[in-house]
């Protein structure tokens, strides 16, 4: 089978990329041809078909809204990405034309490539599927969240609570683009062309078809990990972790507050990972603040050797999240390794991590919670390393690569059955 695989970018940047870079090996590895197909970038990864690659947002090459320089050609570049940008639909019809795939499969495309990449498969023919690794079909931010609290106001099309609070960067005019752009989108159906919808978690799925996405349009595939590739270190454990993306929505002013809160005043906190802004400051602050400078270490970014012997090292893996989330890495890898998983009992995290089995849930923000389930790890460490080996089995079950490829192929075939029989009309 040849699968052109979409995404707006094309190097390692968050957990969409993990995800693409995953599932493109795993499709090779079984002898499918795929495509990339995304924007131009100096940091891309080497592909022969970046010759089909659409303009990026900037051009100088930035990709952060932040970054970008506000010049009259850099503004339009944002404005076609947010609302239809006319080159990444030229240019993917190009590719589909001259490459001939079975279907496309489309990751991010807002803000840069657009739904434009839904028309191109129209037009060409081609069936395509989206998969969603955040909100941003019902959501003008992506997150479901407003004043750091999970928010659903728009989830319905009606953008007015988003305008009135300022949602996108707190800014007016970004808000009503992007409200814009969403009226824009479902205004001239540009996901209607779309096969299938697929969603790592049932919580997901059951926003996506409260939204008005139809039932039979949603497929549900929890992501995988390889944990073949991975030796487990059940037990055992020096310092509670929390590793991924450092942001506020990550929970992580509650985890600290509820280290001072811990009962057993010698329990350590290691958190790793990017930051984003002035939080790292305030952050480093609150724990000087709290007394707790010797007990809360932020080893920054890590990954290969470094990041598998931090992950080796904790007690259990802390993601204290205040928003939906949508199934992250971070619950896998750390099941992979065995540990267990303390989480927030909100969104997607209670369909991924059983209270009890494979870790623990407490209510978003409660850092008294937080500190009690700390303390109840330490105070009975069997129950660590018996969640561990729970969240290994889980871990080797459900979302292995596998078993993953198989349902997707099990989901490309249908898809491609269905249009060739006619019932679905892509013209």
């Amino acid at each position: 089978m040849k699968i052109v695989l979409v995404n707006y970018r094309y190097f390692m940047s968050s957990g969409a990329e993990t995800f693409m870079f995953k599932f493109k090996a795993l499709l090779e590895a079984h002898g499918h041809t795929v495509i990339p197909f995304s924007t131009k970038n100096s940091q891309n990864a080497d592909t022969p078909y970046e010759k089909y690659f659409a303009a990026g947002r900037s051009s100088e090459g930035q990709v952060l809204y932040s970054k970008i320089p506000k010049t009259p050609g850099n503004i339009y570049r944002m404005l076609a990405g947010a609302f239809y940008n006319p080159e990444a639909e030229k240019c993917l019809r190009r590719l589909l034309r001259e490459e001939k795939p079975d279907l496309v499969f489309v990751l991010q495309q807002m803000n840069a490539l657009s739904p434009s990449v839904f028309q191109a498969a129209k037009k060409e023919g081609v069936p395509v599927i989206h998969r969603l690794s955040d909100f941003n079909m019902i959501c003008p931010r992506y997150d479901c969240m407003r004043d750091g609290a999970p928010c659903t106001e728009c989830i319905h099309g009606k953008y007015a609570a988003a305008l009135k609070h300022r949602c996108v960067k707190g800014s007016l005019p970004a808000t009503l683009v992007r409200a814009a752009s969403m009226k824009y989108h479902h205004l001239f159906h540009l996901f209607r062309c779309v096969s299938r919808f697929v969603v790592p978690t049932q919580f997901t799925g059951r926003l996506l078809r409260e939204s008005g996405i139809p039932a039979e349009k949603i497929a549900c595939m929890p992501t995988f990990v390889n944990a073949s590739a991975i030796t487990p270190s059940f037990g055992g454990g020096e310092y509670f972790l929390f590793f991924g993306r450092l942001s506020p929505e990550k929970g992580i002013t509650p985890l600290i507050d509820a280290m001072s809160l811990t009962k057993h005043k010698n329990a350590r906190l290691v958190l790793a990972g990017n930051h984003t802004g002035g939080d790292l400051e305030a952050w480093h602050a609150q724990a000087e603040r709290l007394g707790l400078g010797n007990r809360v270490e932020f080893r920054g970014f890590q990954k290969g050797a470094a990041l598998e012997a931090t992950i080796r090292g904790a007690i259990a893996i802390m993601l204290p999240v205040l928003w939906f989330e949508n199934l992250p890495n971070a619950v896998l890898e750390s099941y992979a390794y065995g540990k267990p998983v303390i989480t927030s009992d909100i969104g997607s995290m209670p369909d991924v991590v059983e209270a009890g089995k494979t870790g623990l849930l407490c209510p978003p923000g409660d850092a008294k919670a937080l500190a009690e389930a700390m303390d109840s790890l330490l105070d009975h460490p069997e129950d660590a390393e018996r969640m561990g080996r729970a969240a290994r089995e889980t871990c080797e079950r459900e979302y292995n690569p596998e078993k993953y490829y198989t349902r997707m192929m099990d989901l490309f075939n249908d898809v491609l059955c269905s249009y060739k029989s006619g019932k679905q009309n892509l013209k």
